[in-house]
Parts: structure tokens; sequence; C-alpha cells
């Protein structure tokens, strides 16, 4: 947790700093400028890739694959939406880095390569697949009737 904290702080201190000199190298404008354009830049490729990765995961789930890839796109997609949320460059860098195909695939590509090849990864060899049908439950109607055997009579026996 401590190093997560160091890091988000340093990632804050870089964007200020680079935010300045940027500013007093083109101006204050323009720099917010780019920053703005940036962001509604990111929004429209995030959107599109987005519906690209859905589009990609409907055709692996119809071939009856596990869209292991596809998933983890959406999940760097979402990523990079919101390195792209936070004002400053170097967010904005690392956002559109993630929102570009290649790059994501090959993150998600290695991403599962690296799960699949450890030894915790579950196997599927003990797995088995059955189909089976409920039916329905059948109600028996019991009659409870007096039965009368022939040819036995105690009274008669007697006598």
């Amino acid at each position: 947790m401590k190093a997560f904290l160091l890091f988000f702080i340093l990632v804050v201190l870089g964007e200020l700093y680079l935010l300045i000199e940027l500013g007093g190298f083109i101006g204050g404008f323009p720099t917010i400028l780019l920053i703005i354009i940036t962001a509604f830049l990111g929004i429209g490729l995030m959107k599109s890739q987005g519906l690209m990765v859905m589009q990609k995961m409907q055709s692996s789930l119809e071939e009856g694959v596990v869209p292991k890839i596809e998933m983890l796109e959406g999940v760097l997609i979402f990523v990079g939406g919101v390195f792209l949320f936070v004002p400053g460059l170097i967010g904005d860098a690392i956002g559109l880095l993630f929102l570009i195909q290649p790059v994501r695939e090959f993150f998600a590509k290695r991403f599962v390569e690296q799960k699949s090849n450890s030894p915790r990864h579950y196997q599927e060899k003990n797995v088995y697949e059955t189909e089976w049908q409920e039916k329905p439950e059948v109600k028996k109607r019991v009659d409870h009737k007096k039965t009368v055997e022939e040819g036995f009579d105690s009274d008669k026996k007697e006598k």
C-alpha cells in the first residue's frame, strides 16, 4: 500500500512538473487546450475500441470459445479511459497507449499466457460435462379400498 501511495504521489508531481514546463514553453492556454483535446480524443477512441471489443467478444461466445483476451482488453480500455479522465499529459499518454489495439492485445495475450502457465492455474482435465433433464413429478393417486378375497371367510371355516 505504501508503494502504491508513493507511486501515486510521484506521478502527480511528475504531471504537475510537466504541465508547468509545457505551459512555460507554449503558453498556458495552449496547454489547457491540449489537455481538453486529448480528453475528447480519448473518449471517442474509447467508445469505438470498446464497441469493437464487444463485437469480438460476442463472436467468440457464438463460437463457443471463452473470450479471455477480449475481456482483458475491455478492462484495459476502462483503465485507459480512467487515465484519460485524470488531467495531465503522462496519464493521457498511458491512457492512449491502452486504447491502441496492438498494444492492448499484446498485454492481454501476455497476461493470459502467464496465468495459464502458472502452477496454480485451473486445469480443465478434471472437468466432466454431462447433460440432465428434470422430469416433472408424477402424482400418484391412492384410493383406499377394502378388498375381499374369494374363498376366504373366517365364519365359514369355523362351522
